[in-house]
Formats: structure tokens, sequence, C-alpha cells
């Protein structure tokens, strides 16, 4: 029977009603399909991952489709939200086949839980040069029964290359390799489209740690082209499709090279990381356009997607009665009677896309660009709020995409490092605030009685059990408002968790941290990410984290803990470094010297930073140093200052990209 009816997950729960005898994921399953002879069938997604949906309605629905799946294997569905150690190992794993990841994701287990065939979406009929899913169904479980001796055999081939891929770190060469940073710099664009903005081909994906490493290589003094391209990105990003032109909010990517036909669904973790982006374009150029994209995002998740005890919700469906984009597109004709003598207007600085071939008449709505490819004036935005105001109104009367409300404690810390970075660059109370607040409803909420982190809040009570990246990004976001305001509170928490963490998911004979601990069950093989996702791997975070403690705190056992990751990591990250963004902004924290700034008033020192910034610096209070400041770096500490202007040439030292 389906036993997913009483699951929290709100993407379990969407399937507890498929004939199809579900489970939830259980070490014991795997022991369960050895003693019935059954391989088992695990089945990976989220709660708004439109083909996932797609693939239930064609699929799991069919009840004899359901009883191919219920005769012949042990079925499991997992959120991929809720346990991304699972996801990670899986997803490894189906790509060690050779087979592109993606979401929804299979993969066929043998009586050792060991993968040894899998895939992503199947198509109910043979299709886009696919197998039907019932071609799958019957043609593994007839392997799984008469070639048993070539499964075993790929099955132990596969675990091999993950295990591999998650231990890379480990085969290092007798020479250490040295960073190249000149290299770095002149190959950092070769993947870029200089046309639309963007890496790569379609889909096009924001890349956000990309964008990031873009703007810290340039403030270490790397050519202006690289601050450039990633402005560039952001305002094709904001002109674009996946740009929700009337609520704000980035969908996740875009289906084309240009940004204007996006994949609907709106996730926290982007969400996050491009307000942080943001927030760095508006303090590298000062354009109006990323105040006003970031504030109108900001106020989106405020509005739709912020629980009432003040966490934040997941993700926001693609899809509206069964159809993706239905909540979002527009029939022209449809502007036009809304908008009536607003039409003429609006049509001067919006523009539309199809959504596809198929329905060329349902339009996507984006800005219009003008010469040259320059985005419309926030002035020329501001003056359409009334057309804005009336095509919102319409739309909130159509059927709403759903919610997935889960509060998963990384993502949500990741959006008040994003409001603290907004502080940061602008000096406005509100975002420091809104980061505190946040910040502090985690630090009271996510706890269970026995001071365990958990996994998600539901309803604003404890869920599961945090993984690495939950306390990477916690700690990250408690360390920052720590150096925003010297609250000791927040950095004696940091301390903690870092503690904790290091008890929790530390390897012998590793510095790195695996993802997932003991008491999350026992997994075919190691779960260990070491290069960035969807958002940077949370062993970067945890390096970043030690170096700001050793700063604060003085202890030398953090620095010690950085550099031992830092060697475990360097020649897999200058192999791949764009895979690696995270841990190249680590590398040339190191290359700096490790700035600190000293001061007694977190505030003055803020203030100072604004007009004088100082790459890649930690914020230490030091109440020695009266109302001066002090700037320390490569192992030297120069005399104190009243003015970061007057120490423009030690600042200037710190490019090293420039100097070099």
């Amino acid at each position: 029977m389906n036993e997913l009816a009483n699951a929290t997950s709100p993407y379990l729960r969407q399937h507890a009603g498929n004939p199809v005898h579900w489970k939830s994921w259980s070490p014991e399953l795997i022991r369960e399909a050895a003693r019935l002879g059954k391989p088992v069938l695990v089945s990976i997604g989220y709660s708004t991952c439109h083909w996932c949906h797609v693939m239930a309605h064609e699929s799991f629905e069919d009840p004899a489709v359901a009883e191919l799946m219920n005769q012949h294997f042990i079925n499991v569905k997992i959120d991929r939200e809720e346990r991304p150690d699972l996801d990670a190992y899986f997803m490894a794993a189906v790509q060690a086949m050779g087979i592109s990841g993606g979401w929804p994701l299979h993969c066929f287990l043998d009586g050792e839980g060991r993968p040894f065939y899998g895939g992503t979406y199947f198509p109910p009929v043979e299709r886009y040069g696919r197998p039907s899913w019932s071609q799958v169904l019957l043609a593994t479980a007839d392997a799984y029964q008469n070639r048993t001796v070539e499964l075993a055999n790929r099955a132990s081939r596969i675990a091999a290359l993950v295990d591999a891929q998650m231990l890379v770190s480990r085969q290092k060469t007798a020479v250490r390799v040295q960073p190249d940073w000149d290299d770095l710099c002149r190959n950092a664009l070769d993947a870029a489209d200089r046309d639309e903005g963007g890496f790569g081909h379609p889909p096009r994906f924001p890349q956000a740690s990309l964008l990031r490493l873009l703007f810290r290589l340039s403030a270490s003094g790397a050519h202006e082209v690289h601050a450039h391209h990633a402005c560039f990105t952001l305002k094709r990003m904001i002109c674009g499709g996946i740009y929700d032109q009337l609520a704000g909010g980035f969908c996740r990517y875009a289906v084309d090279g240009n940004w204007n036909v996006p994949h609907f669904e709106k996730m926290l973790y982007d969400h996050a990381q491009i307000m942080e982006t943001l927030a760095l374009a508006w303090q590298h150029s000062g354009g109006v356009l990323f105040r006003w994209a970031a504030e109108r995002s900001f106020h989106f998740f405020e509005s739709e997607m912020r629980h009432p005890e003040g966490y934040y919700f997941a993700a926001m469906d693609a899809d509206s009665n069964g159809e993706e984009g239905a909540y979002y597109t527009w029939q022209t004709t449809e502007i036009a009677g809304v908008l009536g003598e607003w039409d003429r207007a609006f049509w001067e600085v919006y523009t539309s896309s199809p959504l596809d071939a198929m329905r060329p008449d349902q339009r996507v709505l984006r800005l219009k660009l003008a010469e040259y490819g320059e985005p419309p004036s926030a002035e020329a935005l501001l003056a359409l709020e009334e057309c804005r105001r009336r095509l919102l109104e319409t739309r909130g009367r159509r059927l709403r995409p759903q919610r997935d409300q889960k509060g998963i404690v990384a993502w949500n810390a990741m959006l008040a490092s994003a409001y603290l970075t907004w502080h940061r660059v602008s000096g406005e109370s509100a975002f420091l605030n809104a980061g505190k607040q946040l910040i502090r409803i985690l630090l009271q909420r996510a706890f269970y009685s026995d001071g365990r982190l958990c996994r998600y809040l539901s309803d604003s009570e404890p869920v599961g059990l945090a993984f690495l990246e939950d306390y990477a990004y916690l700690i990250k976001a408690c360390i920052e408002c720590h150096q925003l305001d010297f609250d000791q509170h927040h950095l004696d928490r940091a301390r903690a968790l870092f503690d904790d963490a290091i008890r929790l998911f530390g390897m012998s004979g590793s510095r790195l941290l695996r993802s997932n601990a003991a008491d999350h069950g026992q997994l075919p093989g190691i779960v260990l990410e070491w290069t960035d996702g969807n958002y940077p791997t949370a062993n970067a975070v945890f390096c970043w984290a030690a170096r700001q403690l050793a700063a604060l705190t003085g202890d030398q056992a953090f620095k010690a803990f950085q550099d031992s990751m830092l060697d475990e990591v360097l020649e897999v990250v200058w192999k791949h470094p764009l895979a690696c963004a995270s841990w190249i902004g680590e590398l040339l924290a190191v290359e700096l010297g490790n700035p600190v700034l000293k001061t007694a008033a977190a505030g003055d020192a803020w203030d100072q930073l604004r007009k004088n910034p100082i790459p890649e610096v930690t914020v230490v209070r030091d109440m020695g140093i009266g109302p001066q400041m002090m700037i320390c770096a490569q192992g030297v500490c120069y005399p104190p200052l009243d003015d970061l202007e007057d120490g423009s040439h030690i600042i200037d030292r710190l490019h090293i990209l420039r100097n070099r």
C-alpha cells in the first residue's frame, strides 16, 4: 500500500494518492528488497518540479503502470529538498552511468543498495528518443532476475565511480599546484555569452556563484571586464521573462538563450543568491535598476512566501491548472482590455515573447531593450506603476501556483545573508533588522529540545535533522551579523555550531566534511560534495567560516582548519575552477593575506568601507585602538588610521590582481 499520506513533505504528500505502493526512504528497505528478491526503485523530485508533475500524471497515476511497479519493485519516493544527501548520491550515480542529471531522478538499486541503472524523465510511450517508462520497468525487472552477475558487476563499477568522485580531493599528486591567477582571470570569461549575458549554452541559469566570483576578482584588481559581464548579465535577467515583471522574484532558469521564456518555478535559494549578487552590482556600479529589482523581489517574498512566524517558504510551483506558466502568461488582447488608456504607454516600455511554438498567443512579459541593448530607466518603470497594479489585480484572480511551505534552514540563512549584504553596501537599517530578525527566528525555532538543528520548519515545528549545508549557511549568517554590530551572541552561536558540525560531519583522514551525519542513516557510500551546485558547496562555506572565526576569535585552530581544507582541494579546484567558484574565492582571500579591519565601532567601520572597500575583509572588534581603525593583511598590521581614505595606499596594495 501507499505509505505517504502521513509524510510531512509536501512533495511526498502529492504522491499519497497514487496507486503505486510508495514508501519513504529507509535503509531497512534494502534488506526487505533483498529478502523479496526485488530491486529498489528510487524516485526523487520536489514539490515545484514541472517534469515531476508531468511524469506523475502520465505514469504514477496510471493503474496499469502502478501494477507493474508494485509487482516488480520496492518503490521509494524521496523529496530531494528533505534529503539532499540521497539526492546527491543518486544523482552522482546516474551521471556516472553517462546520463545527464535532472529531476525527476530515478535509480534502480540491487540487494546491497547499489545503483545499477537510472535516468530522469521517462515518457508513457516511446518518444524524444527515450523508451517508455513501462519498457524501462519490464527490461530492468527482467535483467535483475536473469542477468544477476552482469548487474552486480555494473553496480560495483558505478559505486566505485561515485566514491572516486566524492573523494576526488584525496587523489593528489606529489607536486603542489601553484595557483595561476593571471590564467584564471583570462579564462574566467571563456564560457561567457558576451551578447546575451550568462555562461554557456541554453537553458540559461543565473549561476550566481560565478557572477559573485567575477565581482570578487574585480574587487581584488582584476580587469573591469569581469564586473562588467556580471552587471550586464544581471541587467539582461532583469529585463527578461526570467524576472517576474509584475510581482518581482526570479524564476529558476530560462529555457532559451536570452532570458525571455522561463521555467516558472521560483526557489528561495535562487532568490537569496541573486539578491546578494544584485547588492554587489549596485555597490560596484550604482545602477538604480539593480536596487529597483532587488527591492521588488524582496517585497515579493515578504508578501507571497513568508510564514506568519517570519521564516520563508522553499518554493512556488511553475504550474497552475495543470499547465506550466498559466498563472504568469498573457494574451495580448487581454492586456489591452485590462490597461485601457494605459495600453500604449505600457508597450513603449514592455514587450513580450511567445511561450513556445505550440502556444504563440500565450505571451511572457519582458522589458523592451533600447539602442545598444540598454534597459529602460527606473523612472520609466516607476511611471507605469498603475499598469502593474491593474495587471497584478487581474492575475491575482487566477488560480495561484502552489507553494512548498517547508522553511529550509540553509535557504533561509542564505536569505538572511542577502539582507545583511544589502545593509553592508547601503547602510540602511531596515535590511539589518530584517536579516537579524530572520536569524533570530532560526536560532529560536529550528532546534530540537536536545539542541540539535533541524532540516526545516513545518508550521513552525522542526522536522528532520540538519545537513552540513544547514549548519554552514546558518554559521555564515551569524558571523556576518556579528561583524555588523559586534553582538557577541551571534559569534558565540556561530562558534558552537561550528564545533557541532565538526563532530557530526567530520571524517577520519580528511578535513572536508561529509554532507550527512551518522544518524541520517546508512547510504551505499559517502556523500561528500566539493563542487558548487545550485549554490556554493557547504564545504567552501565552512572554510569561509573557519577563516572568519580565526580573525574574530584569534584562535589559530580555525586558521589551521581553513588551511588544511584548502590544501585538500587545491589541485581539483584549479582543474575545475568554474565548478568551484566558491573555493576560488577562498583561495583569493588567502592570496590577499586574509585582510582584517580592526575597529571599536562596527557601524563607523562599515560607513568607511562603503567608500573605501577592502576586498575579502573581516571586521574585528578591538577596543584598544580607540576611535581609529587598523588594517592588517599578509602578516602585517599597518599604523592606525582616522579615515580609510588615508589608508588608500594600503588598500591599493591588496589589489593583487592589478599589481601582479
